[in-house]
C-alpha cells in the first residue's frame, strides 16, 4: 500500500510537472509579447497567471470539471488541474529568469541571426539549467504535497501519499504508521531536493525591472492569444460554475457563509503576518548562517499531518491560534523557496561592501536587507493568507 501510494505521487508530480514547465516556456513567451508590446497591460498579465493561485482547489476542480463535463476521474483529470493551477505561476518564473538571466546571449544571438531553435537548444536552457532545475524542484514539491485535487478527481490514481496519511489517522487510527509515513516522505523529498538544489546558489531577483531589451527569443504573438483564449474560457467557466452554485445554494448556506466570512479574512491576515514576521527573522539569522535556507528549502510539512497537529495545540493555544499557527507552519518552506526563485539582485554584493566598510549587521539588515526583500517578502506572505482563505 506505501509503495503503491508513492508511486501514484511519483507518477503525478512527475508528469505534472514536466507538463507545467514545458508549457509554462510558452506562457512565458507570451508575458513576454504583453511585456513588450503593452507594457501598460504586463502587471494585469501576471495578476491573471497567478488567478489560479487564489481560488480554493473545489473551485479550480469545478471549473476545470465544467469545462470538460465528461472527464471521469484519473490520472488525465489530476494532471490537468495540476496544470491549469501552476501553469501561470510557472509562466511567470521563467519570463523573469529569461530578463535577468538571458538577455546579453539574447543580444549577441539577435546580432548573428541566430534562429528560435538554435539560440534555445545552444544557448538560453543550457544558460538557464540551474534556474530550471529550481523551478522544476519547487512545482515537484507542489503537486506532491497536493491532497484535495488527488482526493477528489484522482480515481484509482487518488490514493498518493497525503491521503494514505489521512486514512491511516482517519479511519485506521493508526497514528506510528501515519508518523513513520510522513518520516519516510520528508526523507525522499529532502533527498531529491539534495539533488537538485545542491549546487545552488542563493539569488534575490526583482520583479520591478525595466525591458531595455526586447528580444523576439522572450516573446510570441501566436502562443499569446492562444492563452489569451484559454484564459478567457478558464476564468468565463469559473464565475459561471461559482454563479450557479451560488444560486442552487441553501439559504441556510448562504446565511452560514456570510457568518464565517469575517473570521476566515481574519485567520487569513493572521497567517500573513506570521508569514512576513517570520521570514523577516529568518531573513536576519540567514545573514550569519545558511541554515535557514538549507533547512527550508528541503523541508516539506505533510498537509495532513499539520492537520492533525492542530490538533494537539488547540488543547493549549485554542484552536483559531493553532489552525493559524499551523497553516503559517504549513506555507512557510513554500513562500520562503517563492522568494529565492523569483528575486535576484546583487545584494550579496552590498554585503560584502557594506561589511567591508565596517558596518554591523544589524545595520546592513535595516538599510539594505530589509529595503530589498520587504515587498517581495509581504507579497509571498499575502499569497500565504490567500492560501489560508481557500
Amino acid at each position: 500500500m506505501i509503495l503503491h501510494a508513492f508511486k501514484n505521487s511519483l507518477i503525478l508530480s512527475l508528469i505534472s510537472s514536466v507538463l507545467i514547465l514545458f508549457l509554462g516556456f510558452f506562457w512565458a513567451k507570451a508575458l513576454g509579447y504583453l511585456g513588450a508590446e503593452k507594457p501598460r497591460f504586463y502587471r494585469f498579465g501576471v495578476i491573471v497567471s497567478l488567478f489560479p493561485q487564489f481560488l480554493p482547489a473545489l473551485f479550480l476542480i469545478l471549473s476545470v470539471l465544467y469545462l470538460l463535463p465528461h472527464w471521469r476521474p484519473g490520472l488525465g483529470l489530476v494532471i490537468s488541474i495540476q496544470t491549469v493551477l501552476n501553469i501561470g505561476l510557472c509562466g511567470w518564473f521563467l519570463d523573469v529568469v529569461f530578463q535577468t538571466e538571458l538577455t546579453d546571449q539574447a543580444i549577441q544571438a539577435e546580432v548573428l541571426g541566430s534562429s528560435q531553435i538554435k539560440f534555445w537548444f545552444e544557448l538560453g536552457f543550457p544558460k538557464i539549467k540551474s534556474s530550471l532545475l529550481k523551478i522544476f524542484y519547487f512545482l515537484f514539491m507542489l503537486c506532491w504535497g497536493s491532497f484535495s485535487i488527488p482526493l477528489i478527481a484522482g480515481g484509482s490514481f487518488g490514493q498518493n501519499v497525503e491521503v494514505l496519511i489521512f486514512q491511516k489517522i482517519n479511519s485506521d487510527f493508526d497514528w506510528k504508521g501515519a508518523l513513520w509515513i510522513g518520516l519516510l516522505q520528508s526523507i525522499f523529498i529532502s533527498a531529491i531536493g539534495f539533488l537538485f538544489l545542491q549546487k545552488s546558489t542563493i539569488k534575490i531577483w526583482t520583479t520591478n525591472r525595466q525591458r531595455e531589451f526586447n528580444s523576439r527569443y522572450f516573446q510570441s504573438q501566436t502562443w499569446f492569444f492562444i492563452y489569451f483564449i484559454a484564459s478567457l474560457l478558464f476564468v468565463g467557466s469559473y464565475f459561471l460554475g461559482a454563479f450557479q452554485s451560488i444560486s442552487f445554494a441553501s439559504p441556510d448556506l448562504n446565511q452560514s457563509i456570510l457568518r464565517y466570512l469575517p473570521l476566515t479574512l481574519v485567520l487569513a491576515i493572521f497567517v500573513g503576518l506570521l508569514l512576513y514576521f517570520t521570514q523577516m527573522g529568518l531573513l536576519y539569522f540567514w545573514m550569519t548562517s545558511k541554515w535557514p535556507d538549507e533547512v527550508l528549502k528541503f523541508r516539506y510539512p505533510s498537509e495532513v499531518l499539520m492537520g492533525f497537529l492542530f490538533l494537539v495545540f488547540s488543547f493549549y493555544i485554542g484552536k483559531y491560534i493553532s489552525l493559524g499557527l499551523c497553516l503559517a507552519i504549513l506555507f512557510l518552506p513554500a513562500v520562503w523557496r517563492w522568494n529565492h526563485i523569483f528575486i535576484k539582485t546583487k545584494i550579496s554584493e552590498y554585503l560584502v561592501q557594506a561589511e567591508i566598510m565596517g558596518a554591523s549587521k544589524r545595520l546592513s539588515f535595516s538599510h539594505i536587507l530589509f529595503p530589498l526583500m520587504s515587498k517581495p517578502i509581504c507579497f509571498s506572505s499575502a499569497i500565504g493568507a490567500c492560501w489560508t482563505c481557500g
